[in-house]
């Protein structure tokens, strides 16, 4: 298994604690366990073309993080009627 440091979900036009736990519900038994309790939630107002650009330069400019494909895992969804973006960093 794969250590994920933190993780950082994306909803488009914000979303609230539901919305995080309704996504850990739906997500491999694995990246839960992975996860831990802790996921940070970025409200998106106007939703992205290129989501892995958009993370990358919010992680950049809030806490320093260079975002790489080589140091995330992602994976993109939808629930509550809103589309999500998920970055798992290692």
């Amino acid at each position: 298994m794969i250590p994920i440091k933190e993780a950082h979900l994306f909803i488009e036009g914000g979303g609230d604690q539901e919305v995080v736990d309704e996504t850990i519900q739906v997500l491999p038994r694995e990246y839960v366990e992975m996860l831990g309790p802790r996921i940070c939630r970025h409200d998106v107002e106007d939703w992205p073309e290129e989501p892995f650009s958009h993370a990358a330069l919010v992680l950049d400019r809030e806490r320093g993080i260079r975002l790489t494909l080589e140091n995330c895992l992602i994976r993109d969804g939808s629930t509550c009627g809103k589309r999500l973006y998920l970055v798992m960093l290692k």
